[in-house]
């Protein structure tokens, strides 16, 4: 399975858990912008490591759990 799909599937099940509203902005490439220069770098290391779909699913329930834990009322 083509690993970006994974990717994509936990990205759309975390935005989805934890109902959160995302909006994707354009950035033109080679811009100059430190925000795009960022995520270009990232995106550049980030090629060269291997994750597994029970890595993404692991971190989904990690971050479901630690939003449950914050917005749940104290006993």
């Amino acid at each position: 399975m083509d690993n970006n799909f994974l990717i994509w599937q936990g990205i759309k099940q975390i935005i989805k858990t934890l109902n959160l509203t995302v909006t994707l902005t354009k950035v033109k490439a080679h811009s100059n912008d430190p925000h795009n220069d960022e995520a270009d770098e990232l995106a550049k290391n980030g090629r060269s490591i291997q994750t597994k779909s029970s890595d993404i699913n692991m971190a989904i329930k990690y971050i479901s759990n630690n939003r449950l834990n914050q917005t749940e009322k104290p006993k």
